[in-house]
């Protein structure tokens, strides 16, 4: 997939109607950030013709020169249960909360732009079932549907699910072909 598409460059400057498109559709989900700009900011800033404008250009800026802004370098680390009621720091999941804008940027830029050109180009296989509007059945389907025809056809075959930054060094690694 690398091959297929890397030669090719994705923009990274953001236009004002990028801006506002997202930030007058996007829910609220998190109005914690180290600079104390949170969604609601950016959601009421799409209304104002000057400062959507304004946050467009910065983010903009900031891609075209490479440098990202300092309060991109700041983040909120929360550790949360992965289950009720366990409260080992072994069991906990660690996640970070970074600021608004630059979520949406890498969104943009990434999730939107790059994936949209790796379909165009057909370099997404069709196993890893990441389309739009596809939804995580079609995967969990297709894993029941492997399992049950291993089993009629009598192939041996495993699927596996490991904590591999946890303990990858303890796992037993299973033989291949």
């Amino acid at each position: 997939m690398y091959l297929s598409i890397s030669r090719e460059e994705v923009s990274t400057y953001v236009t004002a109607e990028d801006y506002q498109y997202y930030w007058k559709r996007v829910k609220e989900r998190s109005s914690l950030s180290y600079s104390r700009l949170h969604y609601g900011h950016y959601v009421a800033a799409a209304d104002s013709k000057i400062l959507f404008a304004l946050h467009a250009a910065e983010i903009s800026e900031a891609a075209r020169r490479g440098v990202s802004l300092e309060r991109w370098g700041f983040g909120v680390t929360f550790l949360l249960e992965k289950n009720a009621d366990e409260t080992l720091v072994t069991k906990l999941r660690i996640i970070c909360l970074s600021e608004a804008d630059f979520n949406y940027w890498t969104k943009l830029i990434f999730a939107r732009r790059m994936t949209k050109k790796a379909h165009n180009k057909d370099s997404i296989p069709d196993e890893v079932y990441a389309k739009k509007d596809s939804h995580y059945d079609d995967a969990t389907m297709t894993n029941v549907f492997f399992c049950d025809l291993s089993k009629i056809m009598r192939h041996p075959a495993v699927i596996t699910e490991a904590d591999l930054g946890e303990c990858y060094d303890r796992m037993a690694h299973p033989l291949t072909k």
